[in-house]
């Protein structure tokens, strides 16, 4: 199956829109294609999916969707040539990773009492 043919049927399995699980499910389709597109090198549909997914998962306001898709858009405008943009989705995920590693590190605290 082509990536032609995943982009016109793309997403027809997801759950209902009123579903709590459609964006779960959403942002990881977006995600993916967003992926497959990058190595394919055709820019400008990876870029779409990873801008479509972000704000899904701006939405969904979980931490690790959110990380992947600023690290992906950073992978996406470097390629892209569009260093500055790069930088910026790059900063954004390092904060958020550091953010990430200090929940953990404080949930691994409260677990040992």
């Amino acid at each position: 199956m082509n990536f032609l043919h995943l982009q016109r049927r793309g997403g027809e399995n997801l759950p209902d829109k009123n579903s709590a699980k459609y964006d779960y499910m959403l942002v990881q389709y977006q995600r993916n294609m967003g992926i497959a597109y990058l190595e394919k090198n055709q820019l400008d549909s990876a870029l779409f999916y990873e801008q479509a997914a972000l704000q899904t998962s701006d939405r969904l306001k979980l931490s690790t969707f959110q990380l992947q898709t600023l690290q992906l858009l950073g992978s996406v405008n470097a390629k892209m040539n569009e260093h500055e943009l790069a930088d910026v989705y790059f900063k954004k995920a390092l904060v958020l990773s550091d953010s990430i590693k200090s929940e953990i590190r404080k949930m691994a605290f409260f677990q040992r009492y």
